[in-house]
């Protein structure tokens, strides 16, 4: 499985100097554009994450670089939220997300006891917080306050758009990366509580979480040269080919 861990690695790296590409080519040049700043915000987001994922990986840190999967998992399906999410009035989708990064910030700041923020800060904080409050019934307020600009945990936008399975299986196992309450890794670093398929079983996970690198990678990317009609077409078709062959040899 080492062939298939090295094939994967190579593919994610060739995605991420495209990805690197399109956010060059999708940098706003002036803050007029509020969408395309919003958009391309979900773009920078992906292209760091996804050279984090490589960067644990060529150093051996794949337990880690599964904590950022996770996160690249959960960017690409509130991508696929911004996108596909249905507003009456165009503009309501990106004040949606500026009203609610107001909310989070006065949450944030409120937190904190407003710590670090002058007077004249913290009254343009509450300002802000206030006029976005007026925009939403109680019941959509308490749903942006609590999960941002769709409305939705993490779980139901996975299900808004169709990715349960991968939910289940990445979403719910590589939080224990995260939160820390999950000491299997520990217990099986001693060979004698290892089970007999350690090493398929070790080899088989990340090539599961190199594959959600690169299907989450690769649908914003794709999304984004199809939205903005970009050039990168050819290189995006020659990277979802080497993707199908590196199937095709784990099925072998």
């Amino acid at each position: 499985m080492t062939e298939l861990i090295d094939k994967w690695k190579e593919l994610n790296h060739d995605l991420h100097q495209v990805l690197q590409q399109i956010d060059v080519e999708l940098t706003p040049k002036d803050a007029q554009d509020v969408f395309l700043i919003i958009f391309s915000g979900f773009i920078h987001k992906a292209t760091k994450t996804l050279y984090a994922i490589n960067l644990l990986y060529e150093n051996n840190l794949s337990e880690e670089a599964q904590a950022i999967v996770r996160i690249l998992f959960e960017l690409r399906i509130t991508f696929c939220c911004f996108l596909t999410m249905k507003f009456n009035d165009p503009k309501a989708r990106y004040e949606r997300i500026l009203d609610s990064m107001i909310l989070e910030k006065a949450k944030q700041a409120r937190a904190s006891n407003f710590g670090g923020m002058t007077e004249d800060e913290k009254k343009n904080v509450l300002n802000a917080e206030q006029a976005a409050s007026q925009k939403y019934s109680p019941e959509e307020l308490k749903n942006l306050k609590k999960n941002g600009f769709t409305g939705m945990n993490i779980e139901e936008r996975a299900k808004f758009c169709g990715e349960q399975d991968d939910y289940n299986v990445a979403y719910r196992n590589f939080s224990r990366n995260i939160h820390s309450t999950d000491y299997l890794e520990r217990f099986i670093s001693y060979k004698h509580l290892r089970r007999e398929d350690h090493d398929e079983y070790i080899s088989s996970r990340d090539i599961y979480s190199l594959g959600l690198a690169f299907i989450s990678a690769n649908e914003i990317a794709r999304n984004a040269n199809n939205f903005y009609k970009l050039n990168f077409n050819a290189k995006l078709e020659q990277l979802t080919k080497r993707k199908l062959a590196i199937n095709q040899l784990s099925s072998a």
